[in-house]
């Protein structure tokens, strides 16, 4: 009996590992996505601490008041940029997902046809099966 074989498994075997591939991209960019959070959050966190320190030292010296200032004014350029970056980070996932979600409707797509022609296949060895058995029925109900 003949085994079944698809004549698109190997096409169906890139389309799997191409879906790993593409998953791991997409886990790797709202990994970053979530650090750079976590860094904004930081960042918010210092310029608070600083926000509270300039308030006690208002009545001090300028030159310190002018140095927090400074100081400050980087962590919220840094934060902009921050909030660039999670921004940027938002598209490049939601192009991931779309390239994802295309592979996976051409996986399906592969699964889907293998499932037919397995069941084609399946029908064909029936046919096949059930001819063997009516040829030997004639054979043995031929007189000798």
């Amino acid at each position: 009996m003949k085994k079944f074989e698809f004549r698109l498994e190997k096409v169906l075997e890139m389309k799997e590992r191409q879906l790993q591939r593409e998953q791991t991209a997409l886990a790797d960019l709202l990994r970053k996505q979530q650090e750079t959070h976590h860094l904004l959050d930081e960042k918010r966190w210092m310029i608070e601490g600083y926000i509270q320190k300039m308030e006690k030292v208002q009545s001090g010296d300028a030159a310190t008041l002018k140095t927090y200032y400074e100081y400050l004014q980087t962590l919220l350029q840094e934060m902009f940029h921050l909030q660039n970056r999670i921004i940027d980070l938002e598209k490049q996932a939601d192009r991931q997902r779309k390239k994802l979600l295309n592979v996976q409707k051409e996986q399906k797509i592969l699964e889907t046809l293998r499932e037919q022609n397995y069941q084609e296949y399946l029908k064909q060895m029936k046919k096949n099966e059930q001819a063997f058995l009516d040829e030997i029925t004639m054979l043995g109900a031929q007189p000798d």
